[in-house]
């Protein structure tokens, strides 16, 4: 009886024991720079051109009717200055008031459709930026794990994202037991892996994708 419950307190302190050096191991703890990554993805660059060119497109649908308007704008002008010629009949008269009031109808209507549709254009542009920036965020924090997983971190820290813009991570050493390792170029590289062939980072590339 004695030697069995000897043996149960050695395999109590032997579990104790490997529990106090499990828990004194420190966490494996990585680096990213998001900015960076999102600034050096391929996909990033490819998303911002083409959204740029539908934002072209729906904005030369707008400026299109903006031209309609200035038509009609100063074609009212030419007809104000038309009435205050004092050669033209009263039966002239006529007709330039009812073609101005005709046009002011056009001008009304135009204006107000002006505003619809840049509403509405404001609004599905900024949809699709959102859109967009989800994707390319889920993607890049997915192949962060991917990267994490398969070195054994058990944490990353965004060194770029922080309240009011401020960095996650103030400081990190780079030399000593302290070293925090820098996944940010393996983690772009996996990310690249797709990319069109002779595609490269663009020298100034915006980091989102704005309506």
């Amino acid at each position: 009886m004695k030697s069995r419950l000897l043996t149960i307190c050695l395999a109590s302190v032997a579990a104790l024991s490997a529990g106090q050096v499990q828990a004194q191991q420190p966490a494996k703890i990585g680096l990213v720079d998001f900015a960076r990554l999102q600034r050096e993805f391929y996909r990033t660059d490819l998303e911002r051109k083409s959204f740029q060119a539908k934002r072209d497109e729906e904005r030369t649908k707008i400026e299109a009717r903006r031209g309609k308007f200035k038509e009609l704008l100063d074609a009212q002008a030419g007809a104000q200055k038309k009435l205050k010629d004092p050669t033209l009949s009263e039966d002239a008269k006529k007709k330039v008031v009812e073609e101005a009031t005709e046009r002011q109808g056009q001008l009304q209507s135009l204006q107000q459709e002006l505003l619809e549709l840049e509403g509405k254009i404001n609004a599905e542009l900024a949809a699709k930026a959102n859109e967009v920036q989800k994707s390319l965020t889920e993607e890049i924090y997915n192949t962060i794990g991917e990267v994490a997983n398969a070195q054994g971190f058990d944490v990353v820290l965004n060194r770029t994202f922080g309240i009011n813009g401020v960095p996650t991570v103030a400081f990190s050493s780079d030399k000593g037991p302290g070293k925090l390792a820098d996944l940010t170029a393996e983690v772009g590289k996996k990310l690249n892996s797709k990319a069109p062939a002779g595609w490269s980072p663009p020298k100034e590339a915006e980091a989102d994708i704005k309506p």
